[in-house]
């Protein structure tokens, strides 16, 4: 797989907006509702995040549940959002936020997912690229973090 270029995210883009101007007529019978809904916390987070959405949702009828990331390293968050994903039963929303934007991004392509939700995604460019854990360079991050805060 390539990676994204400034370029080819552009003409996705366009291509996207382009095709949102033509008439919707004929997919409304595609549409699928979903019963599931599977929240993915964000790096600075864990799943108790979700605690007061949870029951919101579960009020409108939905199965949820939140995925607890590990956080060592992006593979291994990916496949526990899979993990909790196969557990649920047919259609299923991904709920995303920030980091996790790109874990449910990469889970999402699962058949049982009929939509993917993107709540303040964080830019792929700071994906760490090295073997180095995400964990490393989030505590790097938040000791740099706690040594400019205000008192």
């Amino acid at each position: 797989m390539q990676p994204i270029t400034r370029r080819s995210f552009s003409a996705a883009l366009v291509a996207g907006a382009a095709l949102s101007m033509f008439p919707a007529a004929g997919r409304a019978a595609d549409i699928v509702k979903a019963k599931n809904v599977v929240l993915v916390h964000g790096a600075y987070a864990d799943a108790s995040c979700w605690l007061d959405v949870i029951p919101h949702l579960q009020a409108a009828g939905l199965n949820v549940m939140a995925v607890q990331n590990p956080l060592t390293s992006f593979a291994d968050d990916v496949e526990a959002t899979k993990r909790i994903l196969a557990l649920m039963d047919g259609p299923t929303v991904l709920v995303g936020h920030s980091y996790s934007g790109m874990l449910v991004t990469e889970a999402g392509v699962d058949p049982k997912v009929t939509a993917l939700v993107y709540i303040a995604l964080m830019p792929a460019r700071i994906i760490p690229r090295s073997p180095s854990s995400i964990r490393r360079r989030l505590q790097a991050q938040a000791s740099f973090t706690t040594a400019v805060m205000p008192s």
